[in-house]
């Protein structure tokens, strides 16, 4: 992470300038060496089984280089033995779980991530907090959204304890700021159902700091995709009188249905070890046939009779077409 200087230190000659400048080499540096990684891995790939041969037995690493490695060679169906060791080789005993934690935040990649968390040593306690706390922990608070849907996966995928409360304490803590937010998302993709009630007061609570806190709270509860979580969506859809909200909880009834929509495919294009809705399409299907026939639609307004007609034409498509 970049500690940007006061804005009085950043002449040309300052000492924290001058540290600014090579943490952001560095970075811009990490960048360049992981595109360069992966563009030839698609092109050659038989060469890939001897790079990362290299890259593991590197005295000294990157941490999201030796996650690519890592992550190439479990894809390949060959996995690295006990990898965690890699980074206690390289940073000691106590310095590697920082830079596992923020090589799994910051992954853009399905194979970067898997190989992140592989690095992490079974039972390793102390990974719930970082990764938790790592979430806003960053200069550009536009990654912390991405940074947040990754520590939920990641919390998810290695079955850490009291995962859910811990992140609805976080919000607590936060309270309406954009760091609430962001954790709001883990919870979505974390995809605990102990959190849809939390989520449902979040998204119509009308004394909120900000209408982002109730846009995001709808948006988390839309990420869980199981029954429960969308019988919540149905729930803030009908309840809120912001079409913001609506539309962002009534995202969660699209998706499980197999309708696409541009913010989902694109994070599971990026991330393949999420895995929304829960459900396969043809059960969201009939989840949500039924949880729309409890829907009066003659009471509707129109914006929402048309979400509720325009999703039932969908699945009746879908069904005809036997998908």
């Amino acid at each position: 992470m970049i500690r940007r200087p006061p804005r009085s230190t950043l002449s040309s000659s300052s000492a924290a300038s001058d540290v600014y400048k090579r943490q952001l080499c560095a970075e811009q540096a990490l960048d360049y060496r992981l595109k360069c990684l992966r563009a030839p891995a698609e092109r050659w790939p038989e060469e890939v089984p001897g790079v990362c041969a290299q890259i593991l037995a590197r005295d000294r690493e990157e941490a999201m280089v030796l996650a690519w490695a890592v992550g190439r060679m479990e894809q390949l169906g060959t996995p690295v033995e006990r990898p965690w060791e890699l980074m206690r080789r390289i940073r000691g005993d106590r310095a590697w779980e920082a830079a596992v934690t923020e090589a799994i935040l910051t992954a853009t990649d399905g194979c970067e991530f898997a190989g992140a968390l592989a690095m992490v040593e079974p039972n390793t306690t102390g990974m719930r907090s970082l990764l938790i706390y790592g979430i806003s922990d960053c200069e550009n608070w536009e990654q912390a959204a991405a940074r947040g849907m990754n520590a939920g996966i990641a919390l998810r995928r290695l079955a850490l304890p009291r995962c859910a409360q811990a992140l609805m304490e976080e919000v607590r803590r936060h309270d309406g700021r954009q760091a609430a937010e962001d954790a709001m998302l883990a919870l979505g993709t974390l995809g605990d159902d102990l959190a849809i009630e939390f989520l449902k007061a979040q998204a119509l609570d009308a004394e909120a700091h900000t209408r982002d806190i109730n846009c995001v709270a709808a948006q988390a509860l839309a990420l869980m995709g199981s029954p429960a979580a969308l019988q919540g969506c149905l729930d803030i859809w009908r309840t809120s009188d912001d079409r913001e909200v609506q539309a962002r909880a009534f995202r969660g009834p699209m998706v499980a249905c197999g309708r696409s929509h541009p913010q989902w495919s694109q994070y599971q294009r990026v991330l393949p070890e999420w895995e929304p809705p829960r459900m396969a399409p043809e059960d969201g299907r009939e989840v949500c046939r039924e949880l729309l026939a409890q829907v009066d639609a003659a009471s509707l307004d129109r914006s929402r009779e048309s979400d509720h007609s325009s999703l039932l034409r969908f699945i009746d498509q879908q069904e005809a077409a036997g998908g």
